[in-house]
C-alpha cells in the first residue's frame, strides 16, 4: 500500500524534534512591526459563514516598509489529521513609519471545513485557533514582529 499521509512530510505536519530551517513566511525587513487590536468579527460562527479579521500594524523602524499580514488557524482538537497551521488570508500592505494601519482579511467559510475520509469536506464544531502576524506563530525570526492569537466558536 502506498502513504499519501503528509505527516511529517512538508512544514505544515512537521512535529519535530527541532523547527523547520526556513518556514513559511521566513524573511528579512529593514522595518520592525508590531501588532495589536486584533478584532474577530463574529467571535461565534455558523459553519458556512464567513470571519472578518481586523489588525493594527505599526512600523516602528526607520523606513516605510512592506508588510506581508498572514492569517493562519488549526483545530486544537480535531479527530482527523490537519495541519499544524493552515495559511487562510495574506496581504501585503506598505506601512509608512510611526503611521498604524487597520489591515482587513476574511477568513472564508470553505477555509474552516476538513476533510474526512467517508464524509469529504465537513465542518467540525468547536473552537478554532486564529494568528494574526508578519509570520507563522512561535516562528523565530531575525526581524521582530509580534503574533497575535484569538479564538472563534464554529457551530454547526
Amino acid at each position: 500500500m502506498v502513504n499519501y499521509s503528509m505527516e511529517g512530510r512538508t512544514y505544515r505536519y512537521f512535529k519535530g524534534p527541532g523547527q523547520p530551517l526556513y518556514p513559511f513566511g521566513y524573511g528579512l525587513s529593514y522595518a520592525k512591526f508590531s501588532y495589536s487590536n486584533l478584532v474577530l468579527n463574529p467571535t461565534t460562527v455558523k459553519a458556512g459563514g464567513n470571519v472578518v479579521v481586523n489588525v493594527t500594524v505599526t512600523n516602528s523602524g526607520p523606513y516605510d516598509s512592506d508588510e506581508v499580514i498572514q492569517v493562519y488557524i488549526n483545530w486544537p482538537d480535531c479527530p482527523v489529521l490537519m495541519p499544524k497551521l493552515q495559511l487562510v488570508a495574506v496581504a501585503r500592505q506598505t506601512i509608512a513609519v510611526k503611521y498604524p494601519s487597520v489591515v482587513n482579511l476574511i477568513i472564508h467559510a470553505e477555509q474552516m471545513r476538513v476533510w474526512d475520509d467517508n464524509k469529504g469536506f465537513i465542518y467540525l464544531p468547536g473552537l478554532l485557533n486564529v494568528y494574526v502576524g508578519g509570520q507563522q506563530p512561535d516562528q523565530e525570526t531575525s526581524t521582530g514582529s509580534n503574533v497575535l492569537h484569538g479564538s472563534i466558536n464554529v457551530v454547526v
